[in-house]
Formats: C-alpha cells, structure tokens, sequence
C-alpha cells in the first residue's frame, strides 16, 4: 500500500493494488477448532477465519486417520524414517510415464533403497504398466486398500497396478 501511495496511486487505487496482489487474499488463521474464529484467537483476527472452520479443522483432523493432516504427518515421518529417509530426502529423482494424463509417477533412488511414488490425480480409477517388483508398500492414502498381504499380493501378482481414485502410494521396490 505504502509503496503503491509513494507512486502517486491515490488511497482507493492504492487498496486495489494491494487486494489484488498481496498474499493475505490466501491467508486465514489457522482453524484450530470449531469455536469462534476458528479457536485461533480470542480476540478480532485482523484476517477474515475462513467459513468452512466449522467442518474443516485441526481438531476434526486430528481425530480421523484419513484426514489430510494425518497424511501430511504420515509424509513427515516418511522423511525422517531411519529406513527410508536417505532415499527421500536424498535420492534421485527419476521420472516416468511422463505422457500419462493426471499422474505423477517417479522413482527416488537413494543408495540403499528405491522407492516408486505414484499418485493418481483424478477421480477414476486407472491401471499403469509398471517394470519392477513391489516389495512393500510404504504409504498408501486409500484406507480401503491399505497395506496389508493381499494389496502387496495383488501389486506383486503381475506388471500392472491398479489405482483409486486420488489414490496416492509410495512402494519399495529395491
């Protein structure tokens, strides 16, 4: 605003600038819980709480195992895990299937371990060839194929594997 105004922009153009531009159009407290101002203050935030505090908060994520805050910890712990955060934090990042329409899919090669990150960004479900043999499967954000013998079963069963919507894995394959 202050840099707008020394330009010669009068007050009103100068709040424009600064509306359009500024990054606190995509900030709001924190939503702690459900209580007033999403539990971030008792006061006034200077910054509008998002209307959606009600259903969408720390609190409502911390108590579901599916929740989006869970996941990121889940990420998290993959990171510092004694396992396999060589390989994550400083492996080589190794693209494929590039030509693929809504996924991402890499391999991250660390000295010890090779991981195959896939996720599949859109809402129906697909099947991609794959060249390696799945080991284990380290992150997976879909609960109803969790991690267990008969998914690694299935992933280990042939070339091909079979992803949910949205589904998200990481799996060892080195």
């Amino acid at each position: 605003y202050h840099v707008a105004r020394k330009q010669g922009f009068n007050e009103i153009q100068a709040l424009d600038i600064v509306t359009r531009i500024s990054r606190d159009n995509a900030r709001t407290p924190i939503q702690w819980s459900d209580d007033d101002h999403a539990g971030f203050t008792e006061g006034t935030p200077w910054l509008k709480e998002n209307p959606n505090y009600i259903q969408i908060n720390v609190a409502e994520q911390e108590g579901r195992k599916d929740s989006v805050l869970n996941f990121y910890k889940e990420l998290i712990r993959l990171r510092k895990d004694r396992v396999y955060g060589e390989c994550v934090v400083y492996g080589r990042q190794v693209p494929i299937l590039k030509n693929e329409h809504n996924l991402v899919a890499f391999y991250r090669k660390g000295e010890e371990k090779e991981l195959l990150i896939l996720a599949n960004y859109q809402k129906e479900d697909r099947t991609i060839a794959v060249k390696d043999h799945v080991k284990k499967v380290v992150v997976n954000n879909d609960s109803s194929k969790k991690s267990g013998d008969s998914f690694l079963k299935e992933l280990a069963d042939g070339t091909q594997i079979q992803l949910g919507g949205y589904q998200f894995l990481v799996l060892e394959t080195k």
